[in-house]
């Protein structure tokens, strides 16, 4: 699951998002004032880093979710309670790890939000199966 938090930033995230800061280019226009983007490598991998550890972590939560399920920790049924204060933790923890812009957060946040759905599905199958 980290790895596949990895691929998914790495395919679809980092694009993306560094194509909103290309967008603050202005030196292609002609004006008198004008802002440039010098891009750095330490700081192009410090930013590749720190989104693919947070997704990779983010990408965890389905395992997480079912070995506290399988411990008896919890259950679907207090998983599909709690939904609603799980999704404003979603958003407010991936505007806490990922960097200040919105693209990279909602990225992280609405996978999240299908992983989680996903491990009250996966929870459900083997509770079931316990039974």
């Amino acid at each position: 699951m980290f790895i596949l938090g990895f691929v998914f930033v790495y395919y679809f995230i980092i694009p993306i998002a560094w194509n909103f800061f290309i967008g603050f280019d202005t030196s292609t226009l002609n004006q008198n004032f004008t802002i440039e983007l010098e891009p750095k490598i330490n700081e192009y991998l410090s930013l590749t880093l720190k989104l693919a550890f947070a997704f990779g972590l983010a990408f965890q939560l389905p395992t997480a979710i079912f070995l506290l399920t399988i411990l008896g920790l919890t259950s679907p049924i207090d998983l599909q309670k709690k939904r609603r204060f799980v999704i404003v933790i979603i958003f407010l923890c991936s505007a806490l790890i990922t960097p200040p812009d919105i693209i990279s957060q909602i990225g992280l946040a609405i996978p999240v939000i299908f992983l989680y759905e996903f491990s009250i599905f996966i929870s459900k199958f083997f509770e079931k199966k316990k039974k």
